[in-house]
C-alpha cells in the first residue's frame, strides 16, 4: 500500500511540474496597421495573444515585449485554449521563449496570408449581405475577362460590388 502512494505522488508531483507540456512553435509579425499578430508554423493557424512575463530568449535572459521584432520565431507554452474567430485568440499563454530572431520570409508569408483571409471574410460577408450586386460585379467580371484577356481579384470584384450596391440605392 505504501508502494503505491509513493508511486501516486510521484505522478503528481511530475503532472504538475508540466507533465510532458508540448509548446507552440510561431512566429511573430505585424501588419501594416501595426497590429501584431502570431502564425502557428505547425498548423498555420494565424491568432493573437497576451505576452506573458516569463518571456526570454533562447539563452534563457529575459526580454519585454519592445525587444519582440517582426518575424522573431518563439516557443509558446500556454493552456492550448484558442477562442474561435478571425483571427483565433489565445489568452492563455503563460511563457514564451524566442527560438530564432527576425526570419522575415516567415512573417511576409503569413503577412500575406493574413489579409487574402480578411479578404476572403470580407467577400463572403458581400456575397451574403448584397447577392444580387455580387452576382452582377461576377458578370461584369466575365465580361471584362472576355473583352481585355484580364481578369479581376476577388478584392476587385467586392469593391465592383460596393460601388454597384451604392448607385443601385441612389434616389433619383
Amino acid at each position: 500500500m505504501k508502494k503505491w502512494i509513493v508511486m501516486l505522488a510521484v505522478l503528481v508531483m511530475f503532472c504538475l511540474a508540466g507533465c510532458g507540456e508540448k509548446p507552440m512553435t510561431a512566429v511573430y509579425f505585424h501588419t501594416d496597421d501595426n497590429s501584431w499578430y502570431f502564425a502557428d508554423l505547425d498548423t498555420d493557424t494565424i491568432f493573437s495573444g497576451t505576452i506573458p512575463d516569463k518571456l526570454t530568449d533562447e539563452n534563457g535572459k529575459k526580454l519585454t515585449e519592445e525587444d519582440m521584432t517582426d518575424g522573431d520565431v518563439y516557443l509558446i507554452y500556454g493552456d492550448s485554449i484558442m477562442l474561435e474567430s478571425f483571427p483565433g485568440q489565445y489568452p492563455g499563454i503563460t511563457k514564451m521563449v524566442r527560438k530564432e530572431q527576425g526570419n522575415q520570409e516567415k512573417a511576409d508569408h503569413y503577412r500575406k496570408e493574413l489579409l487574402s483571409s480578411e479578404d476572403r471574410e470580407l467577400s463572403l460577408l458581400m456575397q451574403r449581405k448584397y447577392p444580387r450586386e455580387y452576382q452582377c460585379s461576377v458578370k461584369v467580371a466575365e465580361y471584362i475577362m472576355q473583352a481585355t484577356g484580364s481578369r479581376l481579384s476577388e478584392e476587385e470584384i467586392m469593391y465592383l460590388s460596393v460601388h454597384i450596391r451604392r448607385v443601385s440605392t441612389i434616389d433619383l
